[in-house]
């Protein structure tokens, strides 16, 4: 059995995870967090975007008193990083809105030829 980093005079650990899911094409249903600091030790996160990064703070233990600037409640970001698609889908939605556009404006018009047709 190999010594701890705590008990052989190394650098502690650090005091955080980081772990992937790889390539996914779709969101995560559910993330069930906890941590043994405070009374309400889990949270649970739902619909997490992929290729983002969320970042997760559980609340301190309070003693019966409050110390300003710490939370009380679990807190959690989550950081987009955006890519090379980003201008792609801005012009699949320019362009599907184009379309349904020209659709409106020849239902429109056939729409009105038929009002005067029956003038």
């Amino acid at each position: 059995m190999s010594q701890l980093p705590q008990s052989s005079y190394q650098a502690l650990g650090t005091p955080y995870s980081h772990f992937g899911l790889g390539r996914t094409n779709n969101y995560v249903e559910r993330l069930f967090v906890g941590s043994s600091l405070a009374s309400d030790h889990y949270t649970i996160l739902e619909a997490l975007i992929p290729n983002s990064q969320l970042v997760i703070n559980p609340p301190y233990p309070s003693n019966g008193t409050e110390v300003p600037g710490r939370p009380t409640e679990w807190r959690s970001e989550l950081f987009l990083h955006p890519g090379d698609w980003v201008p792609w889908v801005a012009a699949a939605v320019a362009g599907a809105v184009a379309i349904l556009g020209f659709v409106v404006l020849g239902l429109r018009a056939r729409e009105q030829v038929s009002y005067l047709i029956d003038d």
